[in-house]
């Protein structure tokens, strides 16, 4: 029997992970095009390439995931350009002389991913910056229950999809939907938001109790 509190450890542990979170998710970004390099110009195995990006890139994947606890258009962006790490590892080993289709075939699977993390970058960018002036100068209410069903699970977990309503400082009612983990909401119920009250319609910047809200339209 300890006589420290393990979870205590854990956070302590937890907490001083997380500043290595960004450089070793940038490891498993760079190793695709490195390890790329390396196999074009040396003539390398392709297999032993593919099983080190794998081993690199999933290991930071993972590293990210457990310590930082990454947000979902976070860990969208990572997995999708994962995929194009994959197809741009294997594509290494296409002579540059060889069928020009082949090669531009290649290039575009290749770009298309690392094209869709981007997008998904962006979109964690902007709803950041639009919490963050929510935060600063948003306006508390209580959003009311206006429909619910459950649409799956997470973690053997219900998760609930629901409209919420609430009304603006100018009397407006607004409506939005989003996705809570729980099961133990009921149409009726109140649930406290924050919302920017010079932009009241922006859906991206409401948050529901207390986390940022992820409109349904672009959640991942």
């Amino acid at each position: 029997m300890s006589t420290t509190n393990p979870d205590e450890i854990a956070k302590t542990i937890r907490h001083r992970l997380i500043p290595l979170t960004l450089p070793i998710a940038i490891i498993g970004v760079l190793s695709a095009p490195v390890l790329a390099a390396v196999n074009a110009n040396t003539g390398g195995n392709t297999i032993w390439t593919f099983i080190a990006y794998v081993f690199v890139s999933v290991g930071a994947g993972l590293f990210g995931y457990y310590v930082h606890r990454p947000t979902p258009w976070v860990l969208a962006a990572y997995s999708v350009q994962y995929i194009g790490g994959l197809f741009l590892v294997l594509g290494s080993s296409i002579p540059v002389g060889g069928d020009p289709s082949v090669v531009y075939q290649a290039i575009w699977i290749v770009i298309v991913p690392y094209a869709v993390a981007a997008v998904f970058l962006v979109m964690w960018a902007l709803r950041r910056a639009a919490v963050a002036v929510t935060r600063a100068r948003g306006v508390d209410t209580t959003a009311t229950i206006e429909s619910i069903g459950v649409d799956g699970m997470v973690n053997y977990i219900q998760h609930q999809r629901m409209t919420l309503s609430f009304t603006d400082t100018q009397g407006t009612k607004r409506y939005f939907r989003t996705g809570i983990t729980g099961g133990f909401y009921n149409i009726g119920d109140t649930i406290p938001i924050r919302y920017d009250p010079e932009h009241p319609d922006s859906k991206r910047s409401i948050i529901v109790g207390g986390q940022p809200y992820v409109p349904e339209e672009q959640q991942p």
